[in-house]
Order: structure tokens, then sequence, then C-alpha cells
């Protein structure tokens, strides 16, 4: 009697069928887990944009505050300005240094002029729009 040692055919494809699918299952769970986290990255990115103008406007003078005058800001009504964000001009000229996370592309903030608070804004950071309302933070 023979004693063939070692594997057929047969079972190392099996084992390589298994190996395959188990990859496969790994790989997704592991992409949907790093798009995840940029998504999260990128909304605390937006988060601290808003805090970072909230922050500079309580700690500057009434002259330093953001304005229509001091960036390229509009008035939509009488106590309310809409600030264009656009890369490292404007509005994020003032606020780079407090920003942790990245600037961000584009978008606008909207800012009570009396009381210097972000009302609301729409920003998009990377490949994300981060829509704050009312305390309240949306990604689109």
């Amino acid at each position: 009697m023979k004693n063939n040692k070692g594997f057929t055919l047969v079972e190392l494809l099996a084992v390589i069928t298994v190996i395959g699918v188990i990859l496969a299952l790994a790989t997704t769970a592991a992409v949907s887990t790093m798009n995840r986290g940029r998504k999260r990255a990128e909304k605390l990115s937006a988060k601290d944009y808003v805090t970072a103008v909230n922050d500079y406007n309580y700690i500057s003078s009434s002259s330093e505050k953001v304005s229509t005058v001091n960036t390229n800001c509009t008035a939509l009504s009488t106590n309310i300005i809409r600030c264009k964000i656009e890369g490292t001009n404007g509005l994020s000229v003032k606020i780079k240094d407090s920003v942790d996370g990245k600037l961000p592309k584009s978008g606008t903030v909207d800012i009570n002029t009396t009381t210097y608070k972000v009302t609301s804004a729409k920003i998009k950071v990377k490949n994300y729009t981060v829509i704050y309302d009312n305390s309240k933070y949306k990604i689109k």
C-alpha cells in the first residue's frame, strides 16, 4: 500500500476559495469603516470651522469682529451677514490658525451681527457637504 502525503487538487481549491471569501468580507468591512471615518473627520472639520468663527468673534474687539467691511461678506438682512468660504480666502484667513482640521473648500456661513454667532452654514469639506442649522449638523 502506497502512503501518499500531501493535499489533492480539490482540497487546495477548497482552501483557496474559503480564503478568498474571507478576504472579500474583510475588505468590504474595512472599506466601510474607512468611509465612516472619513465622513466623521470631515464633519468634525466643519464643526471646528463653525467653532473657530464663533470663538474669533467672541475674543475680538468690536472693530475686529467679522463684518461686511473686513471680509468678503454681504448683508442678508439688518442683522445677518453671509460670508463666503473659499479655501484660504476671506473669512478663512481670519480664523485659519484656530481650525484644527482642514479648511473647507467652499461654502457659506451666516453670522448674526447682534450676537456674532453663526446661525447657519453650508460647508463643503473634501467630498461631503456639512449643513449647520440651530446647533445641529447634517452631512450630505
